[in-house]
């Protein structure tokens, strides 16, 4: 097994995760397993000939990670002098991949979808291989055709599709991982292809339809509304905004030096749509922070899972369809109100457009911009990736924070 399969949760991730429902890997078949926020417990995987078998290894927080991972090595070390049993007894790959399917439901029916659809596509020569000998060139080959480098490629997407399937099967090496391929498929590009234009709001404008959405107060809206203006204050996509929990906010975050940050909503790595960056940290502006105390004030900080932003299901953040809908409703009957510069009726995307538009027309007495491009970048998540991309995060929220707060001052300002 290779280190990079090894060690990967970190000690401070512990707190947060147990409130997550799910099971977490640490790799080398040890996992955290969350079966309510709270609850939660050490658990080792390992094969006996054909069968898959769970040991217990104590509970938080009695036992801790390093516990857990000492336990896991005692128990691997009590079977290093029995016979080498066969790995996933010939499990093919397809067979993997659907219990892999069953036992993670909680990425959603829709995602369950295409991503069946994604292997069916172009996984096909993998399908019918026995997990235990598909080979990097084997993955590799599969991936070429589609392999465009981009940080958010359907090549990217099946690669590590592969590899947590894979990774189900406990294998002892990993034929997807990065580090077996990387040496077999061209290099992922540092930057971030330009994204698609979409339909934005010209930024003169946003004050005006920012004070719209105040105005809505009650009816089936409201929530949508909110979280059309949590969008624009934030900056983020949709899909981060609307899935935004009451325990990803902290008013008062403090850095690992002790270093204040102020009020900060991180954003898992897991609900990011370049997962591979890690958590992404977003400073709340005065304007943010007030929404979030109406959100509180309504009593839902004590309902539907700890979700800001609750569906009309239990265990549900609000649906895409109700943001989309609130958005129409600001059009009115007729000609639509609200559109961009082509007259095409906006988007909810389009806001993250809107806000950097604005940034990149804010000059001081002097004429000189007074938000750089970098800072722009780093409040829409369009960081580099390797060491620039980390350098980026970490010396950049300042600036964010400044950025956030004269963008949330300007959205709340109506203009007539």
């Amino acid at each position: 097994m290779t280190d990079k399969t090894l060690n990967r949760l970190r000690p401070h991730e512990i707190t947060k995760l147990s409130k997550q429902v799910g099971r977490h890997s640490d790799g080398g078949s040890l996992y955290l397993v969350v079966r309510s926020p709270g609850r939660a417990a050490w658990v080792f995987r390992f094969r006996d000939g054909a069968t898959v078998r769970s040991k217990g290894l104590g509970a938080l927080p009695d036992v801790t990670l390093a516990m857990a991972r000492k336990k896991r090595a005692d128990e691997l070390a009590s079977h290093a002098d029995e016979p080498e049993k066969p790995k996933s007894a010939g499990k093919t790959f397809t067979k993997v991949a659907d219990e892999y399917f069953d036992h993670h439901t909680e990425i959603g029916a829709a995602q369950i979808t295409r991503n069946r659809a994604l292997l069916r596509l172009y996984a096909g020569p993998l399908m019918k291989r026995p997990v235990n000998r598909i080979t990097r060139h084997e993955v590799a080959d599969v991936l070429r055709p589609i392999w465009r480098g981009s940080s958010n490629s359907r090549g990217i997407k099946l690669r590590a599709l592969i590899e947590r399937i894979l990774d189900s099967a406990d294998n002892e090496r990993n034929a997807a991982t990065w580090g077996r391929l990387q040496n077999l498929l061209p290099a992922r590009t540092k930057k971030i292809k330009k994204s698609v234009p979409v339909a934005s709001l010209p930024w003169r404008q946003l004050p005006a339809l920012f004070a719209e959405l105040t105005a809505t107060d009650e009816g089936p809206g409201l929530t949508a509304a909110r979280v059309l203006r949590f969008l624009i204050l934030t900056s983020v996509r949709l899909k981060e905004g609307r899935g935004a929990q009451w325990s990803e906010i902290d008013h008062d975050k403090r850095g690992e030096d002790g270093e204040r940050k102020g009020a900060i909503w991180t954003i898992p790595a897991e609900r990011m749509k370049i997962k591979d960056e890690g958590d992404f940290e977003v400073p709340l502006s005065a304007e943010a922070l007030a929404l979030l105390r109406e959100m509180a004030d309504a009593g839902v900080d004590r309902e539907n899972d700890g979700f800001i932003f609750p569906g009309r299901w239990s265990h549900r953040c609000i649906g895409r369809n109700a943001i989309h809908l609130a958005l129409n409703r600001l059009q009115g009957d007729g000609d639509p109100r609200w559109v961009d510069e082509k007259g095409s009726k906006i988007t909810a995307h389009g806001f993250r457009s809107t806000m950097a538009t604005w940034a990149q027309e804010q000059r001081g007495v002097d004429g000189a911009r007074l938000f750089d491009q970098e800072t722009i970048d780093g409040a829409l998540a369009h960081f580099v990736g390797g060491v620039t991309g980390a350098y980026q995060r970490s010396q950049h929220l300042e600036a964010r924070r400044k950025l956030a707060g004269a963008w949330g001052v300007f959205a709340g300002t109506s203009r007539s």
